[in-house]
């Protein structure tokens, strides 16, 4: 159970550091263009 709940711990902040980026990157985007 323990390795199970690592996992989902693991994905869930791979999807969070994803999105992260997604959104860092969508910034330096629009900072860059004013």
């Amino acid at each position: 159970i323990a390795d199970k709940l690592v996992d989902e711990l693991i994905i869930s902040v791979s999807k969070d550091l994803e999105i992260t980026e997604v959104i860092q990157k969508l910034y330096d985007l629009e900072f860059l263009e004013f």
